[in-house]
């Protein structure tokens, strides 16, 4: 299982639930971007640090599954050397 920690004081572990997540990070406030019956995204601003854009956390079936800050990485990387 992978564990992460960043986003500066954000606590987060892949596959964690949701009410986990949210209890571990109750002094931080996240706005819903979007959700249905079986996914939910959050967004986190850091409030210390305005020039950096937002976390996303992505739920699906109340598990977490996804961070990212909103933008898709890309799935090969071609080096010209």
């Amino acid at each position: 299982m992978l564990v992460l920690s960043s986003c500066g004081g954000i606590r987060y572990q892949i596959g964690e639930s949701s009410d986990a997540f949210f209890k571990q990070n109750h002094s931080h406030s996240f706005d819903m971007v979007k959700s249905s019956n079986e996914w939910a995204v959050y967004k986190w601003i850091n409030n210390w640090s305005y020039t950096d854009p937002p976390y996303f956390f992505y739920f699906r079936d109340g598990a977490l599954y996804q961070v990212d800050r909103g933008e898709r990485a890309p799935d090969v990387i071609i080096e010209n050397r």
